[in-house]
């Protein structure tokens, strides 16, 4: 590389960056910061939010506002920021190409870039990339191309027209209640929250069956899945095509997950009854300790279609060949710039060579890091403010707190925003404090400063937060 390029690089790395741990705002700058998002609130329409807005200064999870204050982000964009803020391998990349491939490409002009995520993802999905050798056969999918395309509504689009088009003339799907599928028309009425889609038409395209519940046996769960889906099916079985479901339940469900017992018998039952298999990754990707959580739950030889998006910078649908679409069902004018793509490549590739993946990868080992600790905090705080379960799998992370109740925690992100870390919330009855951390930076430390911070906000609100009577 060019020592005058590669020196350039570190000093905008360098100017960016300068921020290693949270701090309070700088009172001189909170008038131009006020104006800025009052404004911007304006702009679109409702307000933000958290009252913030990013300088673009930041260094792995922390994060510079313009009010000159720094949080500790853990929940990256709701999911995006994989290895951090302005992380100087992902930089130096998008540097380059940003200069080389200005270009957005798509469907009339993909570049190499393009292909290089692709191949990746693919070679991915079947387990064929380094640090997968631990991967089981069952744990391998054999999907064979990928479509590159803008977010996970897309990708989601994308991949129902091509379910429906092999399953043709059958268009509906089922999929679980409390899923979250994304914003657009389509995906708004398949998600199952019926605020998404107020004042909207729905169509009858989409049919939930009960998520796993851990209340009762696997066998239970088995026979009441089967049953609901019976239910369903004897009805108009020839207009079903599809079978859809986030393999952990993301927004509406917090997080939950299910044994790998269930998913084998419901997965083999659905295929039984000739519905397409089709798994939404758009937010378990790259973030469960393994590339795709269907690796981690061993069921990657039921996949027929699968969803990314997120921490790729980009998004994708992946298919076998079996359900290879026609020429003229997908297309886009474009997917990404060239900077984005070969980011999200570069993303999958540290996350197979560095050591990150499988059992005693770095994700992992987090994520055991943090259930020993919340498990100990529960003992002290469980009574009195509500600490319960831990939906954890890898950094995917949500937790039971005060009484689960939306603006009860909706007053606790706020007041921890102003304590200087962002979150967010998940799930419904209850709603659960959720966390998206840069899992590809973060320490325990960065855990146990979150903790604290919660601890903090938590005590100095008693009277609102405690679960105690105070008689």
């Amino acid at each position: 590389m060019n020592p005058n390029f590669l020196e350039f690089s570190q000093q905008i790395s360098a100017a960016l960056q300068g921020c290693d741990g949270i701090r309070a705002a700088d009172p001189n700058k909170k008038m131009e910061s006020d104006t800025a998002i009052h404004r911007m609130g304006e702009i679109r329409g409702r307000p933000l939010l958290f009252p913030m807005m990013p300088t673009g200064r930041a260094s792995g999870p922390y994060i510079e506002m313009m009010d000159g204050s720094v949080k500790l982000d853990m929940i990256t964009g709701i999911g995006v920021s994989l290895f951090g803020h302005n992380h100087p391998t992902l930089m130096l990349t998008a540097l380059k190409k940003t200069l080389k491939a200005p270009t957005m490409q798509g469907t009339l002009m993909p570049g190499k870039e393009a292909m290089e995520c692709s191949e990746l993802l693919v070679r991915g999905a079947r387990g064929e990339l380094a640090g997968q050798k631990h991967l089981s056969d069952e744990a391998k999918s054999e999907v064979a191309q990928c479509w590159l395309t803008t977010c996970g509504s897309m990708a989601n689009e994308l991949a129902l027209k091509i379910c429906r088009q092999k399953k043709a003339p059958a268009y509906k799907a089922i999929s679980f209640r409390n899923c979250f599928a994304g914003r657009s028309s389509t995906m708004g009425e398949l998600t199952d929250e019926p605020k998404y889609r107020v004042g909207q038409p729905t169509f009858d395209q989409f049919s939930h069956v009960d998520f796993y519940d851990d209340q009762v046996t696997v066998d239970d769960n088995i026979a009441t899945t089967k049953r609901q889906f019976d239910e369903i099916l004897s009805k108009d079985a020839e207009l079903y095509s599809t079978f859809v479901f986030e393999p952990v339940q993301g927004e509406g469900g917090a997080f939950r997950q299910a044994p790998r017992e269930w998913w084998v018998a419901i997965l083999e039952y659905a295929k039984s009854k000739g519905l397409a298999i089709w798994l939404d990754e758009v937010q378990t990707f790259g973030r469960t300790g393994e590339l795709y959580a269907f690796q981690r739950l061993e069921i990657g030889k039921y996949v027929d279609v699968v969803t990314v998006a997120k921490p790729l910078h980009a998004a994708a649908v992946l298919w076998t060949d079996e359900y290879k679409p026609q020429p003229g069902l997908i297309a886009g004018t474009f997917a990404a710039s060239g900077a984005c793509l070969a980011m999200g490549a570069k993303t999958i590739e540290m996350l197979s060579e560095d050591g990150y993946l499988g059992p005693s990868g770095k994700i992992q080992e987090l994520e055991r890091f943090i259930i020993h600790d919340w498990n100990k905090r529960r003992e002290i705080y469980g009574e009195k403010f509500g600490f319960g379960k831990m939906n954890i799998i890898g950094g995917m992370i949500a937790m039971e707190v005060l009484d689960g109740q939306a603006e009860t925690i909706k007053s606790l992100l706020l007041k921890m925003f102003d304590a200087g870390v962002l979150g967010f919330s998940a799930g419904k009855a209850p709603v659960c404090l959720r966390f998206l951390p840069a899992v590809g930076v973060i320490k325990e430390s960065h855990w146990l400063e979150t903790m604290e911070v919660l601890e903090k906000v938590l005590l100095a609100n008693e009277g609102e937060f405690s679960c105690v009577s105070s008689s």
